[in-house]
């Protein structure tokens, strides 16, 4: 983060090339849209919430094609949660449960495909695709039920996959590379 003309943080792709990778464009620059965006979004108030998101992803690629008109914006579709409700409830109560996550995502990548499947440069990269959302996110081991003793595995992470699910979506992000 940078100052802007008024002091406050902003962010300038054009500094961080400079920074970070001895003033030259990137050839590729993958963007990866946090879950949490939307997270707790209502039929009400999801298309607000995702003007916001698109408002400000199209801000963060006209920056990076003031910097260099060439690189490549790869998209990276955001993963589906956890295969079910458990986590859910052990993360948030009863504050969200699977459902209008899981809604609230899959409207996300419809938009994402409607407003850029078709734009010059940007390439939307299904990284949802490839993970397991039964095996490779977090689980825990606890007695069964209050009265039990009896030890049951449970996935305890709603919408963060494990190390072994990052790798799948890594997969992905690699497969693709490699086909361009």
């Amino acid at each position: 983060m940078y100052p802007d003309a008024s002091g406050q943080p902003a962010l300038v792709f054009a500094h961080d090339c400079q920074d970070v990778n001895q003033g030259k464009v990137l050839d590729l620059v993958t963007i990866f849209l946090e879950r949490n965006d939307l997270f707790s979004d209502t039929d009400e108030t999801i298309e607000a919430g995702m003007s916001e998101v698109f408002l400000n992803l199209d801000h963060l690629i006209e920056m990076i094609r003031k910097a260099s008109p060439s690189p490549h914006v790869a998209l990276l579709l955001p993963v589906p949660p956890s295969a079910s409700q458990d986590p859910f409830g052990s993360n948030y109560g009863s504050g969200q449960t699977r459902w209008p996550y899981k809604r609230n995502i899959l409207r996300l990548v419809e938009h994402m495909l409607i407003q850029y499947v078709d734009r010059p440069g940007v390439h939307i990269v299904p990284t949802n695709l490839g993970l397991d959302c039964i095996d490779n996110y977090p689980t825990e081991t606890a007695k069964a039920n209050a009265v039990s003793d009896i030890p049951a595995t449970r996935q305890n992470i709603s919408v963060h996959p494990s190390q072994q699910g990052d790798l799948q979506i890594g997969d992905s992000l690699f497969d693709w590379i490699k086909g361009q």
